[in-house]
């Protein structure tokens, strides 16, 4: 099924969710407002797939408030990471870099190496844009070498479920495309592609970069 055709049932768990904070507190009360930040980040997500950019946003800001009241570092870093996304997407570099950078740094915990190397990827792909290519592989390689401390799922995030090693590599191919180092993004693609057979159209996706890839080169 497709986003919008989940969007009731998400949206009716989500307000059943939000019901129940009220009449709860502690350890209760901030697993319920983690529930509703994931919930809240997965109306932003199929909003902005379905070009509805305000309420993308706005859904976003809540799951990123839910996130701050309910003490999880993580998921804030992950809705201001998000939200650099978008604006990455919108052509707005400067401030999908700035929002990155937000994200590296959100709440009083230090982050998860998961969450961290999410976040730092995306101020990557941000510095690539505007040309500071120098930072951007530098931030690049960082966001690497944190993914690959959290190489088991029970490890991440459940949101980060699939930021595994191959994923890792491919964020780190998809950098070098971004800072036009194209023999670098070609070795990064070759070698994450034989773990998507089972993901057709990731692998049909990262075949296509992996071939313009090689013809830049």
């Amino acid at each position: 099924m497709s986003g919008p055709d989940l969007w009731p049932v998400v949206r009716a768990q989500l307000d059943a969710v939000t019901r129940l904070i009220p009449g709860t507190t502690g350890a209760t009360a901030d697993r319920l407002m983690l529930l509703a930040a994931e919930h809240a980040h997965w109306l932003s997500w199929v909003a902005w797939q379905e070009e509805k950019r305000g309420p993308a946003l706005a859904w976003i800001d809540l799951a990123h408030g839910w996130a701050v009241d309910g003490g999880h570092p993580d998921m804030a870093s992950w809705a201001q990471r998000v939200r650099a996304h978008y604006s990455l997407e919108h052509g707005d570099p400067i401030r999908a870099l700035r929002t990155a950078e937000g994200a590296r740094f959100a709440g009083p915990r230090p982050l998860s190496p998961a969450a961290e190397a999410a976040a730092v990827h995306q101020e990557a792909m941000a510095a690539a844009q505007l040309g500071e290519r120098d930072r951007a592989v530098r931030l690049a390689e960082q966001a690497h070498g944190l993914a690959l401390r959290a190489p088991d799922e029970g490890e991440r995030p459940g949101w980060l479920y699939w930021l595994d090693a191959t994923r890792a590599r491919l964020q780190a191919a998809d950098a070098a495309y971004a800072c036009q180092r194209w023999a670098d993004a070609a070795a990064g693609f070759r070698e994450g592609l034989s773990a998507l057979a089972g993901f057709p159209r990731d692998h049909a996706y990262y075949r296509a970069r992996l071939e313009d890839a090689e013809r830049r080169a």
